[in-house]
């Protein structure tokens, strides 16, 4: 939950049983016609024959949480979608992910489940 608050990522459910977190969507800020280094969205040619990378726009966020103070899991899937490349289309593409948001998430999840509560 603090690693979410940290990222401004709002949480659509949390069920502390079962360690299941689902975010809400959440808007992705990348740089334009740069590579993400998370997800692959494949490239655009615009009118101009130029090749631009599409890039991530929004996200999905699934955490599964499982352990305690002392050892613990964690399991994140990240769907990523960038939006379409012109304004006069109103859908999304989604990307394949390239698992390393996810991996950083995951470390930053278990660095902070297992560290001493005051």
């Amino acid at each position: 939950i603090d690693v979410f608050a940290s990222g401004n990522i709002p949480i659509k459910t949390l069920d502390r049983s079962s360690g299941l977190i689902v975010a809400e969507q959440s808007y992705v800020a990348a740089p334009a016609g740069d590579e993400s280094p998370y997800a692959d969205c494949g490239k655009h040619k615009s009118k101009l024959m130029t090749t631009t990378y599409q890039v991530p726009t929004t996200a999905n966020y699934n955490i599964l949480v499982r352990g305690d103070s002392t050892a613990s899991n964690v399991r994140v899937n990240v769907s990523w979608f960038a939006a379409a490349p012109t304004a006069r289309n109103s859908f999304s593409t989604e990307c394949t992910t390239k698992g390393v948001y996810e991996l950083t998430l995951e470390n930053q999840i278990k660095v902070a489940a297992e560290a001493p509560k005051n």
